[in-house]
């Protein structure tokens, strides 16, 4: 597998045919969101906090694709329609708020590797398209921005104890 330093990147992969599968692309998404998360979080956060939740999510291959704190992304097969994982995003958003009901917003993301939607679902709210492009790294720099910006939140007990360790 190819390691991919930015979400361009998968663009140029995702555009010249090189990610041929869901699977592949979830793992480009997570290689550049691990190599882009620090320009925008604290590297003290993205190294005990973020990169281990991130990596305690994907083994355990639930969905969705990739969770860290209050931010979901849905990873669609590359090219493919958005419709789909659309629903499945905004299906998501809700259970994580009804899980996690302290959370003021969680941020969401639905891509196919070239298209990309960004989605806030607020408290007692329905998920709202808040930037729609069909730039990965675009819409990716903007939703790190804002994610980054407030406190990340441990949403569930397994979070707290793979920053632990305990």
């Amino acid at each position: 597998m190819s390691s991919y330093v930015s979400f361009s990147d998968v663009e140029k992969a995702v555009g010249s045919g090189r990610v041929g599968s869901h699977d592949e692309l979830v793992a480009a998404v997570v290689s550049a969101l691990e190599h882009e998360l620090p320009k925008y979080c604290k590297r003290n956060l993205v190294q005990y906090a973020l990169r281990p939740m991130m990596g305690r999510h994907l083994r355990s291959r639930r969905r969705p694709d990739i969770r860290l704190g209050n931010m979901v992304i849905e990873v669609e097969a590359p090219r493919s329609d958005l419709e789909a994982g659309r629903s499945q995003l905004h299906q998501y958003m809700r259970d994580l708020a009804s899980t996690a009901p302290w959370l003021d917003v969680i941020h969401g993301v639905v891509t196919n590797g070239i298209e990309t939607e960004y989605y806030v679902l607020e408290r007692g709210s329905t998920p709202q398209l808040k930037k729609e492009d069909n730039s990965l790294s675009e819409v990716m720099a903007t939703v790190l921005v804002k994610f980054c910006a407030d406190k990340v939140p441990v949403v569930a007990p397994e979070d707290l104890v793979e920053v632990l360790g305990v």
